[in-house]
């Protein structure tokens, strides 16, 4: 490897670090929503646009459950062994939620409920 090749390979993964920063300054469910459909995409071209998953569960038969997290948004996806985005497994927005309260819990996508 010659130092050229070198200052290459550096230069490529500063401009991906600055890529990834840049992308997420915007909220989590914008970033989501702009990718558009997510079945049948790269889980690698939906990892540059929303960053290193929060969470990954691999299950036995090399499916995974990836899940990204912020504060008023969550979205997990379905991953099959051949890296393409099966769908969303679970998706929380808490945008239209009455403030957190005690004996307030939330109860699947976008609903909360008093308990």
């Amino acid at each position: 490897m010659t130092p050229l090749d070198l200052i290459v390979i550096v230069s490529a993964a500063v401009l991906v670090y600055v890529l990834v920063r840049v992308a997420s300054r915007k909220p989590l469910k914008a970033r989501v929503a702009g990718l558009g459909e997510l079945r049948g995409r790269t889980m690698s071209s939906i990892v540059a646009v929303l960053g290193e998953p929060d969470e990954v569960t691999r299950h036995p038969d090399d499916t995974r459950i990836m899940a990204w997290t912020s504060p008023k948004y969550q979205i997990a996806l379905v991953s099959g062994p051949d890296g393409i985005c099966g769908g969303v497994h679970l998706e929380r927005s808490s945008k239209n939620a009455p403030p957190r309260g005690r004996g307030q819990v939330s109860v699947g996508v976008t609903a909360w409920t008093d308990i």
